[in-house]
């Protein structure tokens, strides 16, 4: 083996010690309809027929935790004060445990929660802060490698006409800037304002490896996307396809505890629990909410139908 091997086997094993924890932001700050017509979190929403968009995480972080052989990875899910707990988060990884911590106050914005949750953590501890309410399609493994290759960096992802940040790996020295008060943002405050510190390396990722879900637009975008490539289980990278026809349905999800007539015609559509489809009725590139009915032999397109 080479003496260039040999340290790069050195670097590697001291970035997968320094991993303290990953922190997924699962709170919200303000509210909007497509988050209060759920009546729930996002990470309990279906992405198929029998998983969630945390049985996507869970299964990212199980093989991550396997891929950097770590024997526990903490895996921290912090949400507000208002917000209920996702209902699947007591469900046992084999190598991941997960912890709900609701924000210590009010409107801490992200950099105010990871700094407090770090608390107590070395300065030298990096953890991987990643916002939940995005279906993550390349390998978590893929992302923090990428990511390792310096202390610090961000995943950016070209998204739309714009991008948004997928994952952020830091040091928790970073966070000690941060004021114990008020609400301070992550990307836009802390970050461009940490004293003394080096600029975050940028990993740009490929386009549509993680895609947000925080309106309904961007979650039905986003199950399109998965279902039409069926590259979502974090087998390989996987990009957005500017190939696929806008017209033709990829999916239909109808959850447990959902009543849909045998005659109603569903595309591109998801049927929450407690939803109701009444015969002849057409729902396309919709969302039915719990409690709300979509009456017989209507049609209801590009619409988030609530009680």
């Amino acid at each position: 083996m080479s003496a260039g091997t040999d340290a790069d086997v050195r670097r590697g094993a001291a970035q997968v010690t320094s991993l303290r924890a990953v922190i997924l932001l699962a709170g919200s700050v303000a509210r909007n309809p497509f988050g209060d017509g759920l009546k729930r979190p996002p990470l309990d929403l279906p992405v198929d027929d029998v998983r969630t968009v945390f049985d996507l995480w869970r299964e990212h972080l199980e093989r991550l935790s396997d891929d950097l052989g770590i024997s526990t990875l903490d895996v921290l899910v912090a949400i507000d004060r208002e917000s209920a707990a996702p209902r699947a988060i007591d469900a046992a990884g084999r190598r991941v445990k997960f912890e709900v911590v609701r924000d210590s106050a009010e409107y801490r914005g992200t950099a105010g929660v990871a700094r407090d949750l770090t608390r107590n953590f070395r300065d030298t501890d990096r953890v991987l802060v990643a916002t939940a309410s995005q279906i993550q399609r390349e390998p978590l493994s893929d992302v923090f490698r990428s990511l390792s290759d310096d202390a610090e960096a961000v995943s950016v992802v070209p998204h739309g006409a714009s991008e948004h940040a997928g994952a952020f790996l830091l040091r928790c020295d970073r966070l000690r800037d941060v004021s114990e008060v008020g609400f301070v943002d992550l990307k836009e405050q802390a970050i461009p304002s940490a004293r003394h510190r080096t600029s975050l390396r940028v990993s740009l990722r490929p386009r549509g490896s993680a895609l947000p879900i925080r309106t309904r637009e961007e979650y039905l975008h986003a199950l399109r996307t998965c279902h039409a490539d069926g590259a979502w289980r974090g087998v390989e990278p996987a990009r957005e396809s500017a190939l696929t026809e806008s017209w033709r349905p990829e999916f239909s999800i109808v959850e447990p505890g959902a009543d849909v007539a045998a005659d109603a015609v569903l595309q591109d559509s998801v049927v929450l629990a407690g939803g109701r489809v009444e015969r002849g009725a057409v729902v396309a590139r919709s969302v039915v909410c719990p409690g709300a009915t979509v009456r017989a032999k209507k049609c209801v397109v590009d619409a988030l139908v609530v009680a």
